[in-house]
């Protein structure tokens, strides 16, 4: 259908819809957050799910929301921030050296986990370690459509904020569609 309007509209010269639909086509549709304490594991999670290397130890990874979008077509990673001035396509030094920015994003090809439509969303932490990074998390988190929540197994439990967070911070959308990584 989308295909159709688009063709109507070019013949048409109306490009404002040609515009809408442009977006229409690359917002992603269901975005599963990775959640849960200060260096859980989240990224590594990612990566290994992914079989990718992502940034695990660079500054924004560890203090943005950050987006990783599958992109049909794309032969390497691809960057861009998002901020009240919208989403914008960046270097990787633009990307790892950016501040105050509502998201980070990076594209990736395609994969049977990570498949278009699909966004994983490696999230700060659920507490800050000197910063807003906490408050980064619980602002998003309204956006997730499930969560998965790395808890760090060294010791096979939950301690109190990871307990406090679950109970209190939670969005009544996803509080069903969380699942656990140990």
């Amino acid at each position: 259908m989308k295909k159709t309007i688009k063709e109507i509209a070019l013949r048409q010269n109306v490009e404002s819809i040609v515009e809408r639909l442009k977006k229409v086509e690359t917002v992603p549709t269901v975005k599963i957050g990775f959640i849960g304490e200060f260096s859980t594991g989240k990224t590594s999670l990612i990566n290994s799910m992914l079989n990718l290397t992502l940034p695990t130890d660079i500054n924004p990874c560890t203090t943005a929301i950050t987006l990783i979008e599958p992109r049909e077509g794309i032969t390497d990673f691809e960057y861009f921030v998002e901020d009240s001035n919208g989403r914008r396509d960046v270097g990787f030094s633009e990307w790892s050296e950016s501040k105050n920015v509502d998201a980070l994003g990076i594209r990736v090809k395609p994969c049977n986990v990570l498949p278009e439509g699909c966004v994983f969303v490696d999230t700060p932490g659920i507490h800050s370690v000197g910063g807003n990074e906490a408050e980064r998390t619980y602002a998003y988190l309204s956006n997730l459509d499930a969560a998965i929540f790395c808890v760090n197994g060294t010791d096979g439990t939950l301690n109190k904020p990871a307990v406090d967070f679950l109970l209190k911070n939670v969005p009544s959308m996803i509080h069903n569609r969380i699942v656990f990584a140990i």
